[in-house]
Order: C-alpha cells, then structure tokens, then sequence
C-alpha cells in the first residue's frame, strides 16, 4: 500500500470510528480510532493532520466512561496542537478546546471546563459565525456548564434553557441533540433538587431507541 493509500485507509478509519462514536457505539469505535491514531503517530511529520484522530480517540474513550485515558489522550492532542505554528487559527483547535472541555465537565471540573469551552465558542462565533448549529452547540454546553456551577440560580437555568432552545431550533424535528438536551436539563434539575421537568424514562427510551438501542450513559459525554 502506498504512503497516500495509507493515509486514505486512516483518514477514513478515522471518520468511521467518528460515526460509531456518534451513534454510542463505543466499542466498536475504540479499535478504528487507535489504528488511525496510530497511523499518524508514527508518520515523521504528524502535525495537524494528527488533530482529528487523536481528538476523536479521546471522544470515544470518554463515552466508554475511562475519564482518565480520555484527559491523557486530549492533553497530549492540544499539547501537539501547540507546537503547530498558528495553532489558534487552526479548525480543529476549536473541536480540540470544547472535547477537553466536555472530559473536564464530565468529571465535575466545571470552573476549568467553563474556562474551555468559552474559548471554544469565541472561536466558533468567530468562525463561521455565531448563528450556526456548532457555534449554537457549544452556547448550550457553555449555559449548562454555568449552571452546573450553581444549580438553584434561577437566572442560569433559565440562561441554559434559552440557549438550548435556540440550538434545538436549529436542529430536524427528529434529531437526537433534543433528546440530549432533555437528558441535560435532567441532570441540572437533580443537580438543584427540584422536580425534573421531562418524563425522564420516556426521554431515555426515546434516546435509546434513536440510537439503534445503545444505552444512555449516566452522564451525557457530548452534545450531538
């Protein structure tokens, strides 16, 4: 096989792991990440090529729940990143930025996980601007990080709640990201004390049966 042949085969090992990824189907993801991962590593000159699925690897093991190989793998890609000249301006700093941010938030950092994904949206607002699904993506997570931080402040529930609504306006009627959301304001209501506002058992069969059958996680890893 011949060298592009050779990244071809990653690339796309890569971006199918992603799909299975998205789908909750973790496992299945794990060893296509780490061949593509593996591939780029061992290239002389990785550089940002090396971002994407190195980035994805870390995804993947934090929706199979193993927090700590998911904060290695995310520190050593933005630690990469770092060494690429004008970095900042790079598409994927961005993506690197909000998945460290979602592996902080899933551990209960919320203080270093907010301080991410605010950088995060600045730069998607930036680029290609604030009105687009990913910018209103990552506006959601910002809101629901905040209110994490303080679950009975009626101001940042309501902020979530606003930022939330404006993502799922931006979505197909059917797409999964509602029912993460749904899942999401669940966790903050818990969080707070308060009666949750969704039918929860029917948001989670709703989820599950979107997703071919994969089971909710606990904690929603990432916003689709």
């Amino acid at each position: 096989m011949t060298d592009s042949n050779a990244e071809r085969v990653a690339v796309e090992r890569s971006t199918l792991s992603q799909h299975l990824m998205q789908a909750a189907r973790f496992s299945e993801a794990e060893p296509l990440a780490r061949a593509a991962n593996g591939f780029f590593h061992n290239s002389k000159t990785p550089g940002k090529r090396a971002l994407l699925p190195h980035r994805v690897l870390a995804n993947v093991l934090l929706g199979e729940g193993r927090q700590t190989d998911a904060r290695r793998e995310i520190d050593q890609a933005i630690a990469e990143a770092r060494n690429i000249d004008n970095f900042a301006r790079l598409p994927e700093w961005a993506e690197l930025l909000a998945s460290a941010s979602n592996v902080l938030r899933v551990g209960g950092d919320y203080a270093a996980a907010l301080q991410l994904q605010e950088q995060a949206c600045e730069l998607f607002d930036k680029s290609p601007g604030a009105s687009t699904p990913r910018a209103l993506r990552c506006a959601t997570e910002r809101a629901w990080i905040r209110a994490m931080q303080a679950p009975r402040d009626a101001a940042a529930a309501a902020a979530f709640d606003d930022a939330a609504g404006a993502y799922a306006a931006a979505l197909p009627a059917q797409h999964v990201a509602r029912l993460d959301i749904l899942l999401l304001g669940a966790e903050l209501d818990i969080a707070a004390g308060r009666p949750v506002r969704t039918d929860l058992a029917a948001a989670r069969a709703a989820w599950r049966l979107a997703l071919g059958g994969a089971v909710p996680p606990a904690q929603i890893s990432f916003l689709h």
